[in-house]
């Protein structure tokens, strides 16, 4: 794509929606020949084989348990915030959220939420997981739990502290309670 020492791998994240990964190739025979060291970002790779088995495949995975979770929507971004908001409407007191295709990124999920307001936080799907607040998950439940404990993360700036009081109470009754919690996880007694 770029020049004779870089390829462009396609990643059909879902229907429709492609990543490009760009691959750096290293010690190449001539300049015909794919490279015998394949790199993206600081991972390197022996083949293309290696490298589907070890970045594409580990990321189908993941794309599978997103969409698979009992939280995923197929729907609009917009959509789900309409949902979010009419779900606010009929229990005030509720705290909601989903999770759906992030429409602007390929290869993200939104992790769409309310508690005035629909907000959300972008969930990168990498071969390690998901990432979310520089971090990476092996699995939804895990990040959706450290989401339920810190709703905000490290990337949005709350100026209301009614809602940041909000924030730190949700954590506190959902832990105290022995019934389903707001967030639709039951809690362990």
């Amino acid at each position: 794509s770029k020049h004779a020492d870089c390829l462009a791998v396609h990643w059909l994240c879902r229907r429709g929606c492609i990543k490009v990964v760009e691959v750096v190739e290293e010690d190449k025979d001539n300049d015909a020949s794919i490279g015998n060291i394949l790199k993206i970002k600081n991972d390197v790779y022996g083949s293309i084989d290696e490298l589907l088995a070890r970045y594409i495949a580990p990321m189908n995975d993941f794309v599978q348990q997103l969409v698979n979770h009992r939280k995923f929507l197929n729907m609009a971004e917009e959509d789900v915030d309409e949902k979010l908001r009419d779900m606010k409407r009929s229990t005030p007191s509720g705290v909601f959220y989903f999770l759906c295709w992030n429409e602007k990124y390929p290869g993200y999920a939104s992790l769409r939420y309310i508690f005035n307001t629909p907000r959300y936080h972008h969930i990168g799907i990498t071969p390690e997981g998901f990432l979310w607040n520089n971090k990476n998950y092996s699995n939804l439940d895990a990040l959706l739990k450290d989401f339920k404990k810190n709703p905000r993360g490290t990337t949005h700036n709350i100026s209301s502290s009614k809602e940041s009081i909000d924030c730190s109470m949700i954590g506190s009754q959902a832990a105290t309670s022995s019934r389903a919690s707001r967030w639709g996880a039951r809690s362990s007694a």
